[in-house]
Order: structure tokens, then sequence, then C-alpha cells
């Protein structure tokens, strides 16, 4: 007896049964407008291939780019003025997508290409006037310099004297009275004043 039951069928009998085709009608893409199968048509319609965001007009764009300088010095003024990396990334993106959505609403569109450029660029306009002020006022204010007519080294005396501020957070308080409340120093009403009505941003319109 053949265990094999294949090799009692003769070979002249094995007919071969030919693959069964399904053949898909041709569909027009809505987007090409060509004509492709159903598998060719569907990754066509895939959104990582086609592009829907919309472009700005020219105007629409500058009144973006408006309304984001305006957030990112109010987030400035009102936030942080020197954050860290990862936070003025945030501030950044955050000012430009207000800007977008009061300017489209929720429609899907296509930022300015110098957005964030620009809206950093204006960050660091302001941190670099913040500095720049400082720097022309902090000796002075905080006695940092020997005054005339006093013999001594002039680096051991600032090295004295910003151990003393340092201490306790004394900078933060009127050099002259020690045991005064914080902010209570000249210096930072002064700095806050000049910086918000006498920079040419224009600072105090977003207090």
């Amino acid at each position: 007896m053949c265990t094999n039951p294949s090799a009692s069928i003769a070979p002249s009998m094995i007919t071969a049964v030919p693959p069964t085709i399904i053949a898909f009608p041709p569909v027009v893409t809505p987007i090409t407008g060509t004509i492709a199968t159903p598998t060719t048509a569907a990754v066509a319609a895939t959104p990582s291939t086609v592009s829907t965001l919309a472009e700005l007009s020219t105007s629409e764009k500058k009144d973006v780019m408006s309304r984001a300088h305006t957030n990112i010095c109010s987030f400035i003024v009102a936030e942080e003025a020197v954050p860290a990396e990862s936070t003025q990334n945030e501030m950044v993106a955050r000012a430009i997508h207000m800007a977008l959505e009061s300017v489209v609403g929720f429609a899907q569109v296509a930022k300015p290409a110098s957005a964030t450029k620009d809206v950093i660029g204006i960050m660091a306009n302001t941190q670099r006037a913040y500095k720049q002020y400082v720097l022309c006022h902090v000796n002075s204010e905080f006695s940092l310099r020997l005054e005339p007519g006093i013999e001594g080294s002039e680096i051991e005396h600032r090295a004295k004297r910003v151990g003393f501020l340092l201490e306790n957070m004394n900078y933060l308080r009127d050099p002259r009275n020690p045991n005064h409340e914080f902010f209570s120093s000249s210096f930072f009403q002064n700095f806050m004043i000049d910086m918000l009505f006498l920079t040419p941003m224009n600072l105090w319109q977003f207090v």
C-alpha cells in the first residue's frame, strides 16, 4: 500500500491552477486628477504626502508678526525676562501661536517663514537693553567703586562689596539702608521706570 497519496497520481493528471486575480476598477484621484488603482489613490491621499496648510497673505503675515512681537514683549514683562532655553522656546512658540489664532482663528495655515527668528530677535533686543542699563548704573548704585579720595585696591573693594550684597540677598535692599525691605533700593525703582517708559520698545503698554 502506498502511504503517500500524491504518489498514486500520475504527473499528467496534475494541472496548474492559475491564481485568482481580482481587478479593481480604476478611480480618478480627487487630488491629482490622474487614474490610479485604489491602492495608489489611497497612498496619494494620505496627509503625509499632501500639504494642506494654506499660505497667509502679505497683510496677514505683517499682522501676525506685529501681534507676535506684542505677545513676546508682554511675556517678558509679565512672566520672565531672561528665561532658560526650554522656557524661551515655549514662550516664542506660544507668542506665534496666539498671533496666528488672533488673525485667522483656528484655520490651518503655515506660519511666516522667519517668525521664530524674528520673535527671538525681539526677545534678545529687550534683554540687551536690560543689560546695557544695568551696566551703566550698577557700579554707582551699589557702590562697587571706591569713592574719590579713598585709597585702596579697587579689586579688593569690589570683591568685598559683592560678597556683602550677595549675603542674605542684600542687593535687593536699599544699599544705604540694609535693614529695609526687599526692592527698597532706588536702583530697582528707577530701573523699572526707565525700562518701561524711556526705552523705544514702549514696554509700559504690556504691564
